[in-house]
């Protein structure tokens, strides 16, 4: 039977099928941006939306006739890039659940025996650091890296799961030292490639949300631009008018009959 190493080892290997997966979303994802932006932009130019009469005012909302699409587009293949990888770990962890199941575990509870003692030194330590620290080989390399990411991912899929209630503010090496796993029932070990993708979820969500930011903070130029018009911008139009009008009438030009 091939161990989990393997899959591994052929995990961190596997560039061509995530660059691929990476790169088709990412195009995916900019042509829908780039699409939807164009469409807002003519939807916005029926309404006369940008249309200000306010020459500073004008220049920034009509920025937003390249800005927008441009911004769609970009955030539309970063974050079809990230859907990609995102993807493709879930897809592996779906075609070898058997071989997870089988390492969890062997691995588990030599991990357990590890952090014993690697707790008393290391009492505010990190799972990633304990796993770091049990396999010190695997901390170089592709390979090296892509075990340490599993390991992390698949301990922190088993302690959502052991977890028992009130027991969440415990450091996680700690907790891994406390568990009898000679206890639970063999089948919680069956729950964890579930969980894992659960864990993956929750990890690249933060990747999601990192990359989505400085599209944010357009958006939310955006929206204050209109807002700001809205509440200033007829003030601004109705004093600079108002002279206007009063000159009109004020004039000494005017003949009476």
């Amino acid at each position: 039977m091939e161990t989990i190493n393997a899959y591994i080892e052929g995990f961190s290997q596997a560039v061509s099928l995530l660059i691929l997966n990476t790169v088709f979303y990412s195009c995916l994802g900019g042509v829908a941006g780039l699409i939807f932006g164009v469409l807002i932009i003519r939807w916005a130019r029926k309404k006369r939306i940008f249309i200000r009469n306010n020459s500073i005012w004008t220049f920034l909302a009509k920025s937003n006739y390249i800005l927008l699409p441009l911004s769609l587009s970009l955030l539309g293949i970063t974050q079809g890039g990230i859907y990609g990888v995102h993807t493709t770990a879930n897809g592996w962890i779906d075609q070898t659940s058997r071989p997870i199941i089988d390492y969890a575990e062997q691995y588990i509870p030599s991990m357990q025996q590890f952090c014993n003692a690697y707790i008393l030194d290391n009492p505010g330590g990190t799972i990633k650091e304990a796993v770091r620290a049990h396999n010190p080989k695997a901390s170089s390399g592709m390979t090296g890296k892509a075990a340490i990411t599993f390991n992390t991912m698949m301990l922190g899929a088993f302690l959502d799961i052991t977890t028992p209630v009130g027991a969440e503010a415990i450091e996680p090496v700690a907790l891994i030292s406390q568990i009898d796993i000679h206890k639970l029932d063999r089948k919680i070990f069956e729950v964890i490639p579930a969980s894992m993708k659960v864990y993956s979820g929750y990890h690249f969500g933060l990747f999601y949300v990192t990359f989505f930011i400085p599209f944010g903070y357009y958006f939310l130029f955006l929206i204050s631009e209109f807002i700001l018009y809205k509440v200033f911008g007829k003030k601004v139009d109705s004093v600079q008018t108002k002279p206007i009008v009063e000159s009109i009438f004020d004039s000494d030009d005017w003949e009476y009959v």
